[in-house]
């Protein structure tokens, strides 16, 4: 059975978008468009990946994470966090929480699914995806890195 991607986006375009481009590549995907409405999803269902919109009615999508992290049952499903800002504080304050990687609005339906793969790549044989999202971690990281020794502070790979 293809894996379940639980999308949490409360945009219907985004979310139509995000349809369209999981189904395309046989991943099974369901929807919440709000916080409360991803916990009740989760209450039935045990996806093998959650993509998290940050802003989002009701509990924002940090709070929802943090919901999964500290819930044994759900602890161990990966999120990636959906955000249209790209500033490093966003993305390190998720990664804090416990988000497996973030993704910034617009995406690259290549780096989307990159992303996805990466992440999904025990469950599934994704092929070439891996080593481009070996290339786009390390980018991440040398980014990650540069930003944080402009401000005097350092980061390993180890706490990434």
């Amino acid at each position: 059975m293809p894996p379940t991607i639980l999308v949490v986006e409360d945009d219907d375009f985004q979310r139509r978008l995000l349809a369209q481009v999981l189904e395309s590549e046989n991943y099974r995907t369901r929807f919440a468009a709000s916080g409360a409405e991803a916990l009740n999803c989760l209450s039935r269902l045990r996806p093998d990946l959650i993509l998290m919109d940050l802003h989002i009615p009701d509990v924002d999508g940090m709070e929802v994470m943090r919901h999964c992290k500290t819930t044994p049952q759900l602890a161990g499903i990966p999120v990636i966090m959906i955000t249209g800002s790209a500033e490093l504080e966003t993305v390190l304050k998720s990664r804090e929480v416990g988000a497996a990687d973030s993704i910034v609005k617009p995406f690259e339906r290549s780096t989307l699914l990159a992303k996805v793969g990466r992440i999904l790549n025990g469950q599934v044989g994704i092929g070439w995806r891996s080593e481009r999202t070996v290339w786009l971690s390390e980018a991440s990281f040398a980014d990650a890195s540069s930003y944080c020794a402009r401000r005097g502070k350092s980061v390993s790979p180890e706490s990434s």
